[in-house]
């Protein structure tokens, strides 16, 4: 997870993006409700709370910033709960920089 997490991190930045990230969906819902951003990157498998949590978390308190879901979940019906509990746009792992 960290490798990932630093690979997306390492991908926005090369493109002039400013990047926060969070080891934990409690320590991203700290940064929710301190900061403005222009978009979220959860990922499903997340420690203590899942990523998928956290996006309905998110969206039922109004959250309406863009989120991706990255995920290593491929299977079509998890794509399907991803969007439908609203995700903007769903990417499986691995990716290519390009397609993020």
């Amino acid at each position: 997870q960290i490798e990932t997490l630093e690979s997306v991190k390492d991908i926005l930045e090369s493109e002039r993006h400013t990047v926060d990230s969070c080891l934990s969906a409690a320590e991203a819902w700290d940064f929710i409700k301190t900061y403005k951003y222009d978009l979220f990157i959860f990922d499903w498998e997340m420690p203590q709370t899942s990523g998928i949590e956290l996006l309905q978390k998110y969206r039922t308190t109004g959250g309406s910033t863009p989120v991706i879901m990255l995920t290593g979940r491929k299977e079509t019906p998890d794509k399907i709960a991803g969007l439908d509990q609203g995700a903007d746009n769903y990417l499986t792992k691995p990716f290519e920089s390009s397609e993020l």
